[in-house]
C-alpha cells in the first residue's frame, strides 16, 4: 500500500467517529427542540397536564379533606349590615380612632364599612363577648396587587377603648390578634394571655379583588378561626373567665389606592 493511500485511510478512520458524533448530537438537539415546541403548544392551547399547584398526590400519601365544623350560635346578640346607615358616615354602632365611611360597592349587594388606614374599629355599646360565642363577618378587597393591602388584624382586647390603633396582641390592652398578611401570604395568630404564636401559609395573593368570610368560635379558653371555611387557628388563647371585646384593625398603610371593606357582621351566643 502506498503512503498516500495509508494517509487517506487513517484520515477516514479518525474523521468517521467525529462525523458520527456530530450527527448524533444534531439528532438529540432536534428531538429536544421538538419536545419543547410541543410543551409550548400544550400551554398555549390550555392542555398542559400539570402545574405546580395541581400535582398528583405522591403514591403512598393519602390526602384527607378537613371538614368545616363551624356552626353559628343559636342566639343572635348583635347583627349589623349597615342597611339603615347614611352613606359617607361612620356607622352609628361603631367607633374608631381614625375614620371610616358607609359605602356601596359596585356590583355587590348591601352596604359596607370602608376602612381607612391605621384605624381600629370597635362597637360603641359596651358589648362583652360571652364565654361561648361565634362572630362572623365579610371582608371585601379592592386592589391591583394583594400585597398593597399590607396586614389586617382582628381579635379581642381587655377593654372597649378605641383611642389607639391596635397593632398586635401585646399593646393597648389587646389579648389576641389574627393577622392577614397579604404581603407575605400568611395568617398569624398571637395571644398575650397564653403566649401562643403561630403562622400558617395561606394564598392571600389570590384575594386581591374578592370576598373573605371570617368565622370565629370562642369556647371558654379556646378560640377557632376560619378564613373562607379553612381553619387557621384552633388553640387555647384566653385565661379562664376572661372578659373580652372584639376589635378589627385596618392596615397601617394601604398602597396605590388599595381598599378594604367590612360587612355582614354578626355575634351569636352558643
Amino acid at each position: 500500500m502506498n503512503k498516500k493511500l495509508v494517509v487517506i485511510v487513517l484520515g477516514l478512520v479518525i474523521l468517521f467517529p467525529m462525523v458520527a458524533q456530530a450527527q448524533l448530537w444534531k439528532k438529540v438537539k432536534e428531538k429536544v427542540e421538538r419536545k419543547a415546541e410541543e410543551k409550548v403548544d400544550e400551554v398555549l392551547n390550555g392542555k398542559s397536564s400539570k402545574s405546580e399547584n395541581d400535582m398528583e398526590t405522591p403514591q403512598g400519601v393519602l390526602a384527607v379533606d378537613e371538614p368545616f365544623t363551624f356552626a353559628s350560635g343559636s342566639e343572635v346578640l348583635f347583627e349589623d349590615k349597615f342597611s339603615s346607615e347614611l352613606l359617607g358616615k361612620m356607622p352609628q354602632h361603631w367607633k374608631t380612632n381614625g375614620s371610616g365611611s358607609v359605602v356601596e360597592i359596585p356590583g355587590m349587594e348591601g352596604k359596607w364599612l370602608k376602612m381607612e388606614s391605621n384605624a381600629t374599629y370597635k362597637l360603641k355599646e359596651l358589648f362583652e363577648i360571652p364565654q361561648n360565642a361565634t362572630i362572623e363577618f365579610d371582608l371585601v378587597t379592592r386592589t391591583d396587587k394583594p400585597s398593597d393591602l399590607g396586614e389586617l388584624l382582628f381579635g379581642f382586647s381587655k377593654d372597649n377603648s378605641s383611642r389607639n390603633w391596635i397593632s398586635d396582641a401585646y399593646n393597648n390592652n389587646s389579648i389576641t390578634t389574627t393577622n392577614l398578611h397579604f404581603w407575605n401570604k400568611t395568617v398569624g395568630s398571637s395571644s398575650s394571655d397564653t403566649r401562643t404564636n403561630n403562622h400558617l401559609d395561606f394564598p392571600l395573593n389570590n384575594f386581591g379583588n374578592a370576598t373573605l368570610r371570617i368565622s370565629i368560635e370562642v369556647e371558654g379558653e379556646m378560640m377557632r378561626v376560619y378564613v373562607n371555611k379553612s381553619k387557621v387557628l384552633d388553640a387555647e388563647m384566653f385565661e379562664k373567665d376572661r372578659i373580652k371585646y372584639f376589635f378589627i384593625s385596618s392596615p397601617l398603610n394601604m398602597k396605590h389606592g388599595a381598599q378594604l371593606f367590612m360587612g355582614n357582621f354578626k355575634i351569636a351566643k352558643k
